[in-house]
This record gives C-alpha cells, sequence and structure tokens, in this order.
C-alpha cells in the first residue's frame, strides 16, 4: 500500500494487521493502537477498542533483541491500546484476507509489512556477500578487504555488526578515518596507489553487543535497555518517545553530528 493509499484508508479501517516484531512492527502497533483506540484506563480510552489491530510474528516473543521479562512488559502496554499478538506464525498470503501459515485467516482493511530490511546488494558480486546477502565487512577497520584496497562499507548493508543505528552512528567517523588515512597515504606516493599492509595508523570500531534497544508504545509508554540496563517507561518515552529522534535528522545530514570527531 502507498503512503498515500493508507492514509486514505486509515480513518475508515476496522481491521489492521502488522506483519514483524521488531521496534518498526511494535512501534507502529503502539501509535496506532493508542490514536485509534486511546488507552485502557486513560481519558479516551475503553475496554472495548474501536479497530481490531493484530502483530503476527514467526517468533514465540516479541522484540527479540530484549529479554523476554521487557518484551512481556512491552505485551502488556500494546493490550492497553487494544493490540492482539499472535505468535509462531509466518503470512502466508495478504489482502483482502490475511492467511497464516497455520491455516488461520484474519480479516485486513490494512496490512503493514515490519519484518525488516533487505540489503540491496544485487550489484554486488557474490564473493564479497555474506550468508545473510549484507557485504562482509572487516568489523574492525570497515573496510572490504576481499573487494580489494579503499572499499568501504557501514550500514545496513554491511555485515561488521548488527544493523541499529547506534552502530552505524559510532561507524561513520571510524569509516572516515580510515578513508582519509588511506587516501592521504596514496597522495604521499607510498605503496603507488596499493594500501600499507601496516594498520598500526588505522582506527577501529568495536561493536558494543550489550542489550540496547528503546521501544515507545504509543504517547506515553515505552520498554527498552540501554547498554545492558533496563530503562522505566517514562526513560523511554523522554528519550525517544517524545520525537522518535527526528531533532538528530539535521546533525546527521549535515554532519554537525561528528563534528567533534574533526
Amino acid at each position: 500500500t502507498s503512503w498515500k493509499g493508507f492514509r486514505k484508508a486509515l480513518p475508515t479501517a476496522s481491521h489492521i494487521i502488522i506483519a514483524g516484531i521488531g521496534p518498526a512492527g511494535i512501534e507502529t502497533a503502539g501509535e496506532l493502537g493508542e490514536y485509534l483506540n486511546g488507552r485502557k484506563g486513560g481519558w479516551f480510552g475503553s475496554s472495548s477498542p474501536k479497530v481490531s489491530i493484530t502483530v503476527v510474528t514467526a517468533g514465540s516473543k516479541i522484540l527479540p533483541a530484549l529479554r523476554p521479562t521487557i518484551a512481556e512488559k512491552a505485551e502488556e502496554y500494546l493490550a492497553a491500546v487494544g493490540v492482539t499478538v499472535i505468535k509462531n506464525a509466518r503470512v502466508k498470503s495478504v489482502m483482502p484476507i490475511v492467511t497464516l501459515d497455520n491455516g488461520k485467516t484474519l480479516e485486513a482493511d490494512l496490512y503493514i509489512p515490519a519484518t525488516g530490511t533487505t540489503p540491496n546488494t544485487n550489484s554486488s558480486h557474490e564473493s564479497l556477500l555474506a550468508a545473510d546477502g549484507r557485504i562482509t565487512t572487516n568489523p574492525t577497520t570497515l573496510r572490504v578487504d576481499e573487494a580489494g584496497p579503499r572499499v568501504y562499507a557501514i550500514g545496513d548493508v554491511a555485515n561488521y555488526s548488527p544493523p541499529t543505528i547506534h552502530h552505524i552512528l559510532e561507524a561513520v567517523p571510524v569509516l572516515c578515518t580510515n578513508l582519509k588515512r588511506d587516501l592521504l597515504h596514496v597522495l604521499d606516493g607510498f605503496g603507488k596507489g596499493e594500501r600499507r599492509n601496516n594498520t598500526a595508523g588505522d582506527r577501529t570500531f568495536k561493536a558494543d553487543l550489550r542489550e540496547s534497544q528503546l521501544v515507545p508504545i504509543g504517547k506515553s509508554k515505552g520498554v527498552g535497555a540501554a547498554i545492558g540496563w533496563v530503562l522505566p517507561s517514562y526513560a523511554v518515552w523522554a528519550i525517544k518517545g517524545r520525537d522518535y529522534w527526528l531533532w538528530m535528522l539535521g546533525l546527521v545530514w549535515s554532519g554537525r553530528h561528528w563534528v567533534k570527531e574533526r
């Protein structure tokens, strides 16, 4: 469904199906749930949701990057805004009836796929790709070693770390430092266009794999953890839920986010 079509269909939708249980799917479900149904116990909430919103996952829990107790709390917040979660089932076909691989069918006025990203690596040689389709990238220097000198990859397309926004932001200054080093080396005439084998001057990247993910659910609730510490609901709202970090866009697009790295 196009964005224009989605906006047109939303006011009259009575059944919404969302496939995907990462942050994108759960945040979408929470926002739509509170917008359309209110929050149970709130001023505009009701015990009977006006719009049926269902999240479908092939897994046994939502938010797989977070511990089970956090995922369970997220389900409580979703239930309060009229969202139901169906687990251990995949969407087989969609619109106007959503069919699951367990044979169950769901009525749907809107179907929202939120099952993650697919790396856009079709133009890359297969020798450079990992099993998941991402580009095999040196996890320390962010170079694509098999592609030859001065080739780099970061972001969702590269496999140096899990595809999360904080890892991408942390990778940018590492890539830029090593790119600058490599180019200056060529300009200086060392190696006649080839990168030196000595990487003593490289800046290194190390992914912090501690539990870190913030998931707002509706206008005032949320779940999450930061570097292994569970955050209370109000903290998730204060850090991310107020504007979903829209204030960062200008800083990232302009490069001012990394000005201290110069």
